[in-house]
């Protein structure tokens, strides 16, 4: 007897304990959420090369004229607000003020009329106006800076972004506000590394909310957000993450603090991120520029209600806000070298701390791995199956009559393809799971998680099935 293999082995044994295994199995996937934050790393940045705060902010080195001309481009732009020419607002300062190639894209609306800024509109225009007219005369920066201004009233600012995101690449319906004709945009700026999108709802802030996710839950790489988090906590107010809700009342009110607190908002932080990545939208204007590969962030300025804004005045918020983007703009650099390595897929419990890919991938793939063990348990008992009640019946009574034994056989081979039937079900549903994963793991958790009690279900009943055909043949 040749010696079995030790795949073979394992396999067999397996096969032989599936239900422990598969219990196991379904243990993991359900609840290894609640372990996720046990497993967690602080986030640092992953290149050495990168020495975030060696270098200090320069745009304060400038005359105060600069700041001066963004405070009264700033006002304009607040009393212009929701009123017809707010586009042409822009280009003029653009062209005049500050000297810009200033393009307008051909898919908005040629006058501007309708343009909404929003009611933080001042506060964001102000700190990109002072930011491109310092940035203009420096001649260390070896970039080229794209400010895009989107028109809310075409479809909204995501809407907006994605025509010119799409323009841009492609290099067409960009045209210059004083031309008729349509000029190629695409060589000028070369190819987008990196996109940071500047959101404020009030005039002041207490708090900088990251948006991450994009489309299909797509992240950018975790360097940018450390980046963004190490140069905007400090001076900024309270950093939170994407939809940072806390804990339910009733909940807070019998735990009061301490490290238990802690735990359960890490996953009920885990819990919200898996959902919304599930669900595949976009969170922001930053997700058109990583529907084309670039690591885009949103940085969303809130002022929480009944609580004072961290600066009183635009004088005092343009020129921090203003150094803070010059020091990340300043540091992009070093997150697209060739040899540079960081996590592109990763859960945050916290704003400090994450879950690598190889750790929460466990969850789905232990989903997967029951479906797939029971498809080979029922493989087996189908391939092991003894001869049918119709056969014997065949051959023990000959006078038996032609529509009893089709009756017979009809049953058997009902019950048969029944069981085939459940096995192929989960085969199927093993394979796209796994097909989803590479898209977006969260949507195939969120499916696999209620997918998979139905399909062991169906199979449990295809089983009782076949073992009463067993039991009955052996009667």
């Amino acid at each position: 007897m040749a010696r079995k293999k030790p795949f073979e082995i394992i396999f067999e044994r397996l096969i032989a304990n599936s239900g422990i295994v598969t219990t196991l199995l379904l243990i993991v996937g359900y609840c290894g959420i609640a372990l996720l934050p046990a497993l967690e790393r602080p986030i640092h940045f992953d290149e050495k090369a990168l020495v975030a705060g060696a270098a200090a902010p320069s745009s304060r080195m400038q005359p105060p004229s600069v700041l001066q001309d963004g405070l009264r481009f700033a006002s304009a732009v607040g009393q212009q607000y929701g009123q017809p020419g707010s586009a042409d607002l822009v280009a003029d300062h653009m062209e005049k003020q500050l000297g810009m190639v200033s393009h307008r894209s051909g898919s908005t609306h040629p006058d501007g009329g309708g343009g909404d800024f929003g009611a933080g509109a001042a506060l964001v225009m102000g700190v990109a106006s002072t930011l491109m007219a310092h940035l203009s005369t420096v001649h260390w920066l070896a970039k080229d800076i794209v400010w895009l201004v989107p028109d809310s009233s075409c479809g909204g600012s995501l809407n907006a972004t994605m025509q010119w995101v799409a323009a841009y690449g492609l290099g067409q319906h960009l045209s210059r506000r004083s031309d008729a004709h349509v000029s190629d945009f695409s060589g000028r700026a070369g190819l987008m590394q990196q996109a940071i999108v500047l959101e404020s709802a009030s005039a002041g802030y207490n708090r900088v909310e990251v948006l991450l996710e994009s489309f299909n839950g797509q992240l950018p790489k975790l360097d940018m957000y450390q980046l963004l988090r190490y140069f905007s906590a400090w001076q900024h107010g309270r950093l939170v993450l994407t939809g940072d809700r806390p804990l339910p009342a009733w909940l807070l009110a019998w735990l009061q603090g301490g490290a238990v607190q802690v735990y359960l908002q890490k996953v009920y932080t885990v819990y919200q991120l898996i959902w919304r990545q599930a669900l595949g939208g976009p969170v922001g204007p930053h997700a058109a520029f990583k529907s084309v590969m670039v690591d885009a962030v949103t940085l969303r300025l809130e002022l929480q209600d009944g609580q004072q804004p961290v600066y009183q005045d635009l004088q005092t918020a343009i020129p921090h806000l203003v150094d803070t983007l010059e020091l990340v703009i300043r540091s992009l650099n070093n997150l697209v070298e060739r040899v540079h390595h960081s996590f592109s897929l990763y859960l945050q419990t916290d704003i400090a701390h994450f879950v690598p890919v190889e750790v929460y991938i466990i969850l789905p793939v232990a989903l997967v791995a029951a479906l797939l063990l029971q498809v080979a348990v029922h493989a087996q008992r189908l391939q092991q199956q003894p001869p049918t009640a119709s056969d014997t019946d065949a051959d023990a009574a000959p006078a038996a009559t032609p529509s009893h034994l089709a009756t017979k056989s009809s049953a058997s081979h009902h019950k048969q393809l029944s069981a085939a039937t459940a096995a192929l079900e989960l085969c199927m549903a093993a394979i796209i799971l796994a097909a989803m994963s590479c898209v977006n793991w969260a949507l195939a958790y969120s499916v696999a998680a209620l997918a998979t009690p139905c399909l062991l279900l169906r199979y449990m009943r295809s089983s009782s099935e076949q073992t009463l055909m067993v039991k009955n043949h052996q009667r």
